[in-house]
């Protein structure tokens, strides 16, 4: 059963003694060029990882003989990050910089390709991740209204490939096709939050171009005339992620998800800011997949109710089963407070 390490005060100390003992129990070596993958947040959210924290991460990397930079991808949508240059120019509006957070920042969509034998295909991965020898993951845990959550495997899954890759996750692969035998009810176009669905003569008439394959749609339809083209969003999200840990060696690897400041939607709505539960604390893991369940189980246990299941009326823990099916991790857990 995976530990997971809670820090629920004293965050910035905390973190790094945290990280100080785990590090030695990792096959990490002096020297080696460590990737911190996470969220630099879009222009106008206030609601993302502060620098602070990822500055103690860079600290206790370089004093323990690590090389460390801090990465992101370019986004598929045309907001304030959709090119490298956008993207650091906004990252630098939002606190990050390399004098602020202690190592340089790189924006890249250079990719190459990795075959999987999943419904996802191809995956096109930056070439300046798989150059690394390790991966740190720095994930702010939130809501998604594609994903249900946004957690590790989200921000490996969708953050750590190309922008062709996010816009087959998005599009070709999981948008629905409705089967004649739809009966209008309309269930599904109540449903939709990106409103891609109307009712037709005789079934529901997607708009392509506002549908982001969300999948939600095919859960709520009461006869089942709904499914994914290929496969459902938050099963392609752990699929990626499978085929980006796959080229790090086994225990290069480390998590860690900050639920403070945890939102309904995602760190790229600049605008929709709507924290859903009180601040919780910080956890440190090496398994992807436990840090995620524990991440989920914490909030909805704060919540009191399957919070994230009810805002966005999808099965969030799709993603989870799926990377379980992966063995990406494991489900079970023990959590060891800090």
């Amino acid at each position: 059963m995976e530990k997971i390490y809670f820090i629920k005060d004293s965050f910035l100390p905390k973190l790094g003694e945290t990280l100080i003992e785990m590090l030695p129990t990792t096959r990490i070596a002096k020297g080696a060029k460590v990737a911190i993958k996470m969220h630099m947040g879009e222009l106008g959210n206030l609601y993302y990882i502060r620098p602070p924290i990822v500055g103690k991460v860079v600290e206790v990397l370089k004093q323990s003989g690590l090389e460390p930079f801090v990465f992101d991808t370019p986004t598929l949508y045309r907001g304030a990050r959709h090119t490298p240059s956008e993207h650091l120019e906004t990252a630098r509006k939002n606190g990050f910089t390399e004098e602020t957070v202690g190592c340089p920042i790189v924006v890249s969509d250079d990719s190459q390709a990795t075959e999987t034998p999943y419904s996802i295909g191809t995956v096109a991965i930056p070439k300046v991740l798989t150059d690394a020898d390790a991966l740190v993951v720095l994930s702010h845990f939130k809501g998604h209204c594609d994903a249900g959550f946004g957690g590790a495997i989200k921000n490996l899954g969708m953050g750590c490939v190309d922008r062709e890759t996010k816009r087959k996750m998005h599009t070709t692969l999981s948008q629905p096709v409705i089967s004649d035998s739809c009966t209008l009810c309309g269930t599904c176009v109540e449903t939709c939050a990106a409103r891609a669905l109307s009712l037709g003569e005789d079934r529901v008439v997607l708009n392509s171009d506002k549908c982001f394959g969300c999948g939600a749609c095919g859960e709520v339809c009461p006869e089942g005339a709904i499914g994914p083209r290929v496969n459902n969003l938050r099963v392609l999200l752990a699929e990626a992620a499978s085929a980006v840990l796959g080229h790090f060696d086994e225990g290069c690897l480390l998590f860690v998800n900050v639920l403070l400041d945890v939102t309904k939607f995602c760190d790229c709505m600049p605008s929709l800011m709507a924290k859903v539960v009180d601040d919780i604390g910080i956890l440190v893991s090496t398994d992807p997949l436990a840090i995620d369940k524990c991440s989920l189980d914490m909030v909805n246990g704060k919540a009191g109710r399957d919070v994230f299941r009810e805002l966005h009326r999808l099965d969030p823990e799709v993603q989870l089963r799926r990377a379980a099916e992966l063995g990406l991790g494991s489900m079970g857990y023990q959590v060891v407070e800090r």
